[in-house]
């Protein structure tokens, strides 16, 4: 199977016009796992609180999903048994890459972060950020590390549910994120649109039937 990074989230600082980020209705749908991988050895407090106010922005959207900080090394695994699974359509990976893996991955100083997408058009299940960038553009800017850090998981994660083609004119999936964008940003104003939350939630629940049945295909195996 081919994959192709799609999604890479570009910050610029320069004004820019735009409209309001909308908050979605409807009933919320859960099943969406994230295992996270730390390879930037950011603190487990900012980890922690970065995945709250991911979380958070889902929530707004009508979306709930649950959160595991991984190990990183096959000798840590028995420590850590939520994630002896294997990562499929409703159990996405989150790498938070450190600055050396961010230089591999994606050589442009201007990206943040990529979804990769498979070229077979099935479901998308690994994301990346790329910390030590967020890092330079809080010390600019002086939004809390924690809070970028989950914006930018939150739109790198929301290029895994929309699939390709999800970047927007506005709201959270909208690039580059400009000086009003992160000024909504840093008051919590920055969020998923109505039509981009339904989509996903359409899109989960597909999801996790799929999910259901990659694992029901397993039973016999292990049996």
């Amino acid at each position: 199977m081919g994959w192709v990074p799609r999604g890479s989230l570009l910050m610029g600082l320069v004004w820019s016009a735009g409209g309001q980020s909308g908050v979605a209705s409807g009933t919320a749908v859960s099943g969406i796992t994230v295992l996270v991988y730390n390879y930037a050895g950011i603190s487990r407090e900012a980890v922690a609180e970065a995945e709250r106010g991911a979380g958070r922005i889902f929530e707004h959207a009508g979306i709930d999903t649950d959160w595991l900080d991984c190990p990183l090394y096959p000798n840590q695994a028995p420590d850590h048994p939520a994630c002896l699974v294997t990562p499929g359509p409703a159990k996405l990976i989150l790498r938070i890459a450190a600055g050396s893996m961010a230089q591999r991955m994606q050589p442009d100083q201007e990206s943040f972060g990529f979804a990769l997408q498979p070229e077979d058009g099935s479901f998308g299940t690994v994301a990346n950020v790329f910390s030590d960038r967020a890092g330079e553009l809080v010390n600019r800017r002086g939004i809390p590390f924690g809070v970028m850090l989950s914006h930018l998981m939150a739109h790198e994660l929301g290029h895994l549910l929309l699939g390709a083609g999800a970047h927007s004119s506005v709201g959270i999936m909208h690039v580059p994120w400009h000086n009003k964008e992160l000024d909504m940003l840093s008051r919590g104003l920055m969020a998923f649109m109505p039509f981009e939350a339904e989509r996903m939630r359409i899109g989960i629940r597909s999801r996790v039937a799929a999910q259901r049945a990659v694992e029901a295909a397993l039973v016999p195996r292990m049996q």
